[in-house]
């Protein structure tokens, strides 16, 4: 088995999607830790005249991404973020306290590329939510998401028996190799469980496998792994 790129949705194992800010832990002290996150500074007297300043916004809104926002999602990489928090002068807004609807957080879709540049499978939706990466399971549409297990074009190797551990619970098992014919027979499991199979062949850029699964979430013909 030449390559491994895996894009390992794990729409079986995240049905439900509630998610907790992601914050860096920079130093710790004693017991707890400190926690530090990046972001612009506003001076201002009180709320409303840093909303009105427009060296920091439109003059009435201020909107941070991820750029000016580090607990949002970032693809460094790519150069890819889809968060963004919006305060807005609205009524109710003085002094230190934000009015009603005044507090706005947006995300959308965007999109990254595989890891494994070389195998021609250009891009695939990414959206970020509340600083963790989703994977729509349709690329167009964000109201079904799964979390992302593995992105990678390490190489591996297997032998007749073997298994590699993808994370989160899923396996790949190489029941037989056949070395003359240049074809491996894998088998995909969760926790030890069945999920697909399929004969896939060694030569150099030949050999790709996109599993499918049905009924996550209610679709079917979901691509839940990818592999050359």
């Amino acid at each position: 088995m030449k390559r491994f790129v895996a894009s390992a949705l794990a729409a079986f194992m995240l049905l439900t999607v509630f998610a907790s800010a992601a914050m860096a832990d920079n130093n710790t002290t004693s017991a707890t830790s400190a926690i530090e996150i990046r972001g612009p500074v506003y001076n201002g007297s009180s709320l409303t005249d840093i909303l009105a300043n427009t060296a920091y916004g439109n003059g009435t809104a201020i909107t941070m991404d991820a750029n000016k926002f580090a607990a949002f999602y970032y693809d460094i990489n790519d150069n890819v973020t889809t968060e963004s928090l919006s305060i807005k002068n609205v009524t109710g807004t003085s002094d230190r306290t934000i009015g009603e609807n005044g507090l706005v957080y947006t995300t959308t879709i965007g999109e990254t590329e595989y890891k494994n540049k070389d195998v021609g499978w250009g891009n695939y939706s990414v959206l970020g939510f509340f600083a963790d990466k989703y994977i729509p399971l349709k690329p167009n549409d964000a109201s079904k998401l799964a979390k992302l297990v593995l992105d990678t074009d390490t190489k591996y190797t297997l032998k007749t028996g073997q298994s590699l551990d993808l994370g989160g619970g899923y396996t790949l098992q190489a029941k037989q190799v056949d070395v003359d014919g240049k074809k491996v027979w894998l088998e995909f499991e969760k926790d030890g469980q069945y999920v697909d199979d399929q004969i896939v062949s060694t030569d150099s850029g030949k050999g790709t496998w996109t599993c499918k699964v049905d009924d996550v979430q209610g679709e079917d013909d979901v691509p839940v792994l990818k592999f050359t």
